[in-house]
């Protein structure tokens, strides 16, 4: 892999310890997204919610404040509470909610080009489709809570 174990012994000891809490903290975000993804949405909330939120919970504990997976993790939130969606949460609905988070995470995820990609492949000749997915412009989470929204009220999927 061109990795030997004098890479590892150059890292200096604080270094090592800072690795060591990112990977858990990556680690975290990874089991939140398997979680949610198998229905888990309390689970996942419990995990990405000290990463994201900067206030102590019940549910997920203490803050991790600085945490090098804060823009994962709150992408995670995000989509919990797009999960959510009419229901009701601390917070409003999961709707109300999953946008405040699409807010926090602004347009700078590494993960929205690809989005972006993917919608329109999705929306493929629906010209309406392909404008509200906002298809050749940069990803909005924030269109994407109002699409899931306006769909579930027309009884859509």
């Amino acid at each position: 892999f061109g990795l030997s174990p004098a890479d590892l012994r150059s890292a200096s000891a604080a270094d090592q310890a800072q690795s060591a809490w990112e990977t858990q903290h990556f680690a975290a975000v990874a089991c939140g997204l398997l979680q949610l993804a198998c229905g888990g949405l309390d689970e996942c909330h419990a995990l990405v919610t000290p990463l994201s939120w900067d206030s102590p919970t019940l549910f997920g504990g203490e803050p991790v404040p600085g945490s090098a997976a804060r823009a994962d993790a709150t992408l995670l939130h995000h989509l919990v509470h797009l999960r959510e969606g009419p229901l009701p949460g601390e917070f409003g609905t999961g709707w109300n909610n999953s946008a405040y988070w699409a807010s926090v995470l602004g347009a700078h995820h590494p993960i929205f080009d690809q989005l972006a990609a993917a919608g329109g492949l999705l929306a493929g000749g629906d010209e309406e489709l392909r404008r509200r997915v906002r298809v050749g412009e940069a990803w909005d989470a924030r269109a994407l809570v109002r699409l899931c929204s306006e769909a579930a009220r027309a009884g859509g999927d």
